[in-house]
């Protein structure tokens, strides 16, 4: 059965675009196939995506589709049914990964309402301190919302850009335990 995971943040720079292609490489290497979901406007990981077709750097398991590719299907942007498109995902790849926007819109709850898995990237610094109780807040009603369904989803915060043993993160974290 194939693993869901979103990224959800709405603090912009916090690191979504660069934590799903890690994960996305990770996964890769050893020997799943991953799909990219790139739902966010600036196609970061679909831009990383052309980048690493240049490179020969064995990742050929893993296949990125921005907006762009979702909506030839037929639908616009603000007609996109996120649960539909990974249900299909899921049958096809091991692994279904969600670069999300960094806004709580459609697209942001529609990913998170079809993973199984909730990473949301935070650094220690107090600007994405100050973003996260909102993004915490997103998760909780659709924490709630999914658990009337057999699969309620787990929600976890990431340390992006940071130093494992500094004073900000075990603050940062202390905060959000």
């Amino acid at each position: 059965m194939s693993m869901v995971i979103s990224a959800p943040s709405e603090k912009g720079g916090s690191g979504k675009s660069t934590l799903v292609p890690n994960m996305a490489a990770y996964w890769a290497n050893r020997g799943e196939s991953v799909v990219v979901l790139d739902l966010a406007p600036q196609a970061s990981s679909k831009t990383w995506s052309r980048l690493r077709e240049e490179a020969d750097d064995g990742l050929e398991r893993i296949t990125v589709l921005g907006l762009e590719e979702l909506e030839r299907s037929g639908a616009s942007r603000s007609d996109l049914d996120v649960g539909s498109i990974v249900e299909r995902a899921r049958s096809r790849w091991d692994r279904v990964l969600l670069d999300v926007p960094g806004a709580d819109n459609r697209l942001q709850r529609g990913a998170l309402l079809a993973c199984d898995v909730a990473l949301m990237p935070i650094k220690a610094s107090g600007f994405d301190a100050l973003a996260a109780p909102n993004t915490f807040a997103v998760l909780e009603a659709l924490r709630r919302a999914r658990s009337q369904s057999a699969k309620p989803v787990r929600a976890m915060m990431v340390f992006n850009f940071a130093r494992p043993r500094s004073v900000a993160v075990r603050e940062t974290a202390r905060v959000y335990k």
